[in-house]
């Protein structure tokens, strides 16, 4: 997505890093949508933020 950082690999420890030095932003490790362990995770982004609730409001509204 346009609003989370490029990520190289799969990120599977909290440890901060930038698998993608050319591209803005680092491995965003703490995004629900992130391949990493649930204790890392605790926010999504703007966009999915968005996405979520045009959703909720489109099924469920």
């Amino acid at each position: 997505m346009d609003d989370t950082p490029a990520e190289a690999s799969p990120q599977f420890f909290c440890i901060e890093r930038d698998s993608c030095p050319g591209r803005p932003g680092v491995d965003p490790i703490h995004d629900f949508m992130d391949y990493v362990d649930d204790a890392c995770m605790f926010q999504f982004t703007a966009g999915q933020e968005s996405r979520m609730r045009d959703q909720w409001a489109t099924y469920r509204g």
